[in-house]
């Protein structure tokens, strides 16, 4: 049967392809014809005779809840297509588009294999290839941990009575649980938001810091680093006190990029801290030591003691030290 052929009360099939539902429907009225559906025909038009290539009629269709639609179909087929929806006269072509759409998700599953080692093997060569790919890695698995801890002691809680909800005794008895990455996240922002609303500034910066040390391979950032900085600071022996920073960021920048060789794997957050550091710690003693040097001969020393600071192979901190120095 075709739309045309269609009357009242005759059955009409409704599959959405995009939620997999199926249902059955009635036509409440015999089809119309549709002169604004209908495609004209671009053969010369014969004396008396419509022009038109394909005519469409409007099929208003009720379904089992009730709910009428009207549908503009070529009339002279038996299935439609309106977005993701099919429409048929008839069942069997509703089941043919089932098995077509099954066969398409079991061709891709099938495929899945494939498309998973395609992956792995583009993140492989990624990591080979693309240095910030390859940090990038390492960062997203280091928050992965701490996500997979967090989320375990999230869940620890909720199974605790009111009065056993010391983390720090607790936090050793909590065993490896599995968990969906969404739910890690969701723990994760639940922790946050808990902590942000009942700790200290001081409190919050402490915890972003540990967190950090989890996260940034132990070297500095640029805002751990402007933290630190600002913390030091020396009084000359006129008794006048000098707060850092003592080099400008372009200028600590400038220095870093004639030593960074010499200083690998430290970036020029941990370089910009030593600097620092060497400054506010050593300036009276170089005063001292060279009366008459000029400022930029001054600054040259202290370049000198930095990089010599941090190219310390024996320290407990390993190629860490700028980080494990001011945080451990």
């Amino acid at each position: 049967m075709i739309f045309k052929d269609l009357k009242a009360g005759f059955p009409v099939f409704l599959f959405d392809r995009a939620t997999r539902k199926f249902k059955q429907g009635k036509v409440m009225n015999t089809p119309s014809p549709d002169i604004s559906g209908s495609k004209p025909n671009m053969m010369p038009q014969m004396p008396g005779m419509p022009n038109f290539g394909t005519m469409n009629v409007k099929v208003n269709v009720q379904t089992e809840d009730g709910k009428q639609s009207t549908y503009s179909v070529v009339d002279t087929e038996q299935t439609a297509y309106s977005d993701t929806l099919v429409i048929s006269c008839s069942k069997e072509s509703i089941i043919n588009e089932v098995n077509a759409l099954k066969n398409q998700a079991n061709d891709i599953i099938n495929k899945m294999p494939d498309f998973e080692q395609t992956v792995k093997d583009c993140d492989q060569l990624l990591s080979e290839l693309d240095t910030t790919f390859r940090d990038q890695q390492k960062t997203n698995a280091r928050l992965d941990q701490m996500e997979n801890k967090l989320d375990e002691i999230f869940k620890f809680v909720k199974s605790q009575n009111k009065n056993d909800m010391n983390l720090v005794v607790t936090y050793h008895k909590i065993s490896r649980v599995d968990a969906t990455p969404e739910q890690m996240v969701k723990a994760t922002k639940i922790i946050g938001k808990f902590v942000a609303m009942h700790a200290e500034e001081n409190d919050l910066l402490k915890l972003y810091k540990e967190i950090y040390g989890v996260v940034g391979n132990g070297h500095f950032n640029d805002f751990f680093a402007d933290v630190q900085i600002k913390k030091m600071v020396f009084e000359d022996d006129k008794e006048v006190e000098h707060r850092a920073p003592y080099y400008t960021a372009a200028k600590t920048q400038e220095i870093y990029e004639t030593v960074k060789d010499e200083i690998r794997p430290y970036n020029q957050w941990d370089f910009a801290v030593v600097l620092n550091m060497i400054y506010s710690d050593n300036y009276n003693l170089m005063k001292k030591w060279f009366p008459e040097d000029s400022e930029e001969q001054m600054m040259d020393k202290m370049v000198d003691l930095a990089v010599n600071w941090l190219r310390d192979d024996d320290n407990p901190y390993g190629h860490c030290k700028a980080w494990g120095y001011f945080n451990h």
